[in-house]
């Protein structure tokens, strides 16, 4: 009898070494386990408006390991007249210091086809209890045709938040797509 085509293993390798448990980890500090269930471990990737410096963070639980990325908003909205809505508001917190919020907000009007897009800057400083706008927001813009006559604002609203606010043009129905980030140092 031939042995061609065996390969030697020690027993004692088999079956092989399996993970029983993922730990979260958020700068080197264990945020949570987890355990797989009937031999599946879930993956999730999200963003989260907590603040981290580093920007990402692991968290773990059950049978689910999630990769976030922190420092992040987003949201999707439609209105179809000219009133202000806020969009995003995010509260600054109790904690002093300085946040700088980044976004982009794309805008489209299908009742028209027209697009526009805006990059915005927001330096805002807190006490804990107040918000300051350090300076002028810095607004870079392309518009088309009619939507010159839509407004994006951000800033500071009293008496402790950051605010994204749209306002539409006639009773044209816009979509609203905001991204955005930011920098908090205390």
């Amino acid at each position: 009898m031939s042995q061609a085509g065996v390969i030697a293993v020690n027993s004692g390798n088999l079956p092989p070494n399996v993970p029983t448990t993922f730990q979260g980890q958020n700068s080197g500090v264990n945020d949570g386990s987890a355990v797989p269930a009937a031999n599946i471990i879930n993956f999730n990737a999200t963003y989260v408006t907590t603040n981290n410096l580093s920007g990402f963070e692991i968290t773990a639980s059950g049978n689910t390991v999630t990769y976030e990325l922190t420092n992040r908003y987003q949201t999707s909205q439609n209105f179809s007249d000219a009133a202000a809505h806020n969009i995003y508001t995010q509260a600054l917190g109790a904690t002093p210091g300085v946040y700088l919020f980044e976004f982009t907000l794309i805008a489209f009007n299908s009742t028209s086809s027209l697009g526009a897009a805006y990059k915005v800057e927001v330096p805002i400083r807190t006490d804990g209890a107040t918000a300051t706008g350090i300076v002028q927001q810095n607004i870079y813009l392309a518009e088309e045709g009619a939507m010159s006559g839509v407004t994006v604002s951000a800033g500071k609203l009293a008496p402790n938040s950051f605010f994204v606010s749209v306002q539409g043009y006639n009773t044209d129905t816009i979509k609203y797509n905001l991204t955005g980030s930011y920098t908090f140092v205390s």
